[in-house]
């Protein structure tokens, strides 16, 4: 099995008002994963200040180790 050296996650989360929030958490230094995410949430960005208020991009968190 391959050791996975880091991880970059993005959960969506939709509560009964059809608002949705973006969670980020991070592990590990892998410089090809943390670019992709967070070009990823760049462009969550960009929705969040679209959408009127129905989308809220947490501040990513970055973990000491993967859980």
């Amino acid at each position: 099995m391959k050791r996975t050296e880091s991880m970059f996650a993005i959960y969506l989360l939709e509560d009964s008002e059809g608002r949705v929030t973006v969670n980020v958490d991070s592990v590990g230094l892998g410089a090809n994963c943390a670019t992709l995410g967070y070009e990823i949430i760049a462009h969550l960005l960009t929705a969040e200040s679209l959408s009127g208020g129905f989308i809220t991009v947490a501040v990513p968190q970055e973990s000491e180790s993967i859980q």
